[in-house]
């Protein structure tokens, strides 16, 4: 997986992109950070296939200040419905074993 999804307070996008950046560096992953004001969640793309289930498996979600929730992705998940957002994470996660 190339994606590491967070959930974060609207508003604290910009931290929790700042300390996800942060932590990859530290595991020497490399990457780029996805994000609007306001949308409560960031994506930290990593460049090399593997890398997010690597992070995820490895930062300990709290050890993070800012995340409330994190999990690794295969696609980026667009559009998310502001009322529903479940519906379409769950059928993400659908194909992980």
């Amino acid at each position: 997986m190339i994606n590491l999804f967070l959930f974060c307070r609207a508003g604290y996008e910009k931290d929790c992109a700042a300390e996800i950046q942060v932590r990859a560096a530290e595991l020497d992953i490399g990457g780029f950070v996805k994000t609007n004001t306001n949308d409560a969640y960031v994506i930290f793309q990593c460049f090399q296939a593997g890398d997010a289930e690597i992070l995820a498996k490895n930062i300990s979600l709290d050890s993070l200040i800012f995340a409330r929730q994190m999990f690794a992705a295969k696609a980026l998940l667009k559009g998310l419905p502001e009322q529903d957002r479940i519906t379409p994470i769950v059928e993400a996660l659908a194909d992980i074993h």
